[in-house]
């Protein structure tokens, strides 16, 4: 019980927690765990960043994570493309939203 009250104190009042503050100029960004600020840092102010490249050829896109390289590899080099099918026509997209907005502006009544 005690222990609950103690978690229920830090996580909505901030009581009994050690704040790991961003230490960037302006920035006032601080965080109960030491990983969220090293997200936050990296995320933000491009401190410690691991960069991912593209590595299509001639493309020098760069992310902060492989899922965004994944993503743009897709998006703009059509690698590892799973293309979606409107089942009503022969229309094709890389993302499912892009068929159901087809969807609902070719195949549904006004």
């Amino acid at each position: 019980m005690e222990s609950d009250i103690k978690k229920h104190r830090a996580n909505v009042h901030g009581i009994g927690v050690t704040w790991h503050i961003c230490t960037e100029l302006g920035c006032e960004y601080k965080a109960k765990h030491e990983g969220d600020l090293k997200t936050h840092r990296a995320g933000v102010h491009a401190i410690d960043v691991l960069w991912w490249f593209c590595d299509y050829e001639g493309c020098e896109y760069k992310a902060k994570s492989n899922s965004s390289i994944t993503s743009h590899k897709t998006t703009k080099h059509n690698i590892g493309v799973k293309w979606k099918q409107c089942p009503h026509c022969d229309y094709k997209a890389k993302v499912n939203s892009s068929v159901k907005r087809h969807i609902k502006t070719q195949h549904t009544s006004k």
